[in-house]
């Protein structure tokens, strides 16, 4: 009786196994048929005499497709290499503009950056310097030495992703443009054909606007932006010190003084004209409410 349970028991199994099996078969054709249903296939199936697609739903397929490929399970999908744009502002006070102007002529040349752009007063002068980014340091650490400093800001914004964000959509872009134009040469009538070149020329327009962002973002991540305002001490110009004017301050005294006076009595005139009529109307508003003629109160008393 033993061996006969013992029997019963390895039957069992077996069969209990082989039901398994057919279950995951079955689930096996269906996710396939599922997977063909739902459009996601090859573009050579797509592509053959017996399918039903146009080649515009094969270039739609193809771009979802490029998608599917990018592998965004990876632990770390950008390098290690940070993309920063670096900017810099320093204010100084110096004894020579023009001696200020060619240091930094000097140093920017020397470390591969130029000047972008000047404007000079006779007491300022505003520099911007364009700075290959490894040498910012450097520079900004070395216009402290041209005269006293009154101020230094340095900022530094990470666009790590966003670079590498814009890199990965231009590459999808590209690599679907090339598929397009492939499906253009396989066009077998007009009207695919118009409707692939259509696509054609969106693509393109979009890749030609992330390509100029992607290039302004190259840019600013490989030149840095250094901002300095150079100034002379207080009296001072390019000659040396010079001694305040007395006349001058005495005339911008007495400008001032003139100034005061007619804005105090435009002020006093513009409550009579305007503040006059007023009063008057508000006097006779009461008058005729409340006053003598008091029509407000003989009002309540009817009322009462």
């Amino acid at each position: 009786m033993k061996l006969i349970a013992v029997r019963k028991s390895i039957l069992k199994s077996i069969l209990s196994l082989f039901a398994t099996a057919l279950l995951f078969a079955g689930c096996g054709n269906n996710s396939g048929k599922a997977l063909t249903d739902s459009g996601i296939v090859s573009a050579p199936r797509l592509m053959s005499k017996n399918a039903n697609f146009s080649t515009v739903e094969v270039a739609e397929v193809a771009e979802d497709d490029t998608e599917l490929k990018m592998d965004y399970n990876s632990p770390d999908p950008y390098p290690q290499d940070k993309k920063l744009i670096k900017t810099g502002n320093v204010d100084i006070e110096v004894q020579s503009l023009s001696q200020t102007i060619l240091a930094v002529e000097q140093i920017v040349g020397q470390f591969g950056g130029y000047i972008s752009n000047t404007n000079e007063t006779q007491s300022n002068v505003y520099l911007t310097v364009q700075i290959p980014s490894e040498n910012f340091d450097s520079v900004i650490n070395l216009v402290g030495d041209f005269g006293k400093i009154r101020r230094k800001n340095i900022y530094t914004s990470d666009v790590t992703d966003q670079y590498y964000d814009l890199e990965t959509r231009l590459l999808t872009k590209r690599e679907l443009l090339k598929k397009l134009q492939g499906y253009l040469k396989n066009a077998s009538n007009m009207d695919e054909i118009l409707k692939i070149e259509t696509k054609i020329s969106d693509v393109t327009s979009e890749l030609e606007v992330m390509q100029g962002q992607m290039n302004r973002l190259s840019k600013q991540i490989s030149f840095s932006t250094i901002t300095i305002n150079a100034k002379l001490p207080a009296n001072h110009t390019e000659e040396g010190f010079v001694f305040p004017d007395a006349k001058e301050g005495f005339r911008d005294f007495g400008s001032n003084l003139v100034e005061f006076v007619f804005n105090f009595f435009m002020a006093v005139l513009y409550i009579v004209v305007f503040g006059t009529p007023i009063v008057l109307f508000l006097i006779f508003l009461y008058w005729l409410c409340f006053g003598k003629l008091g029509l407000v109160k003989k009002l309540f008393k009817k009322a009462k």
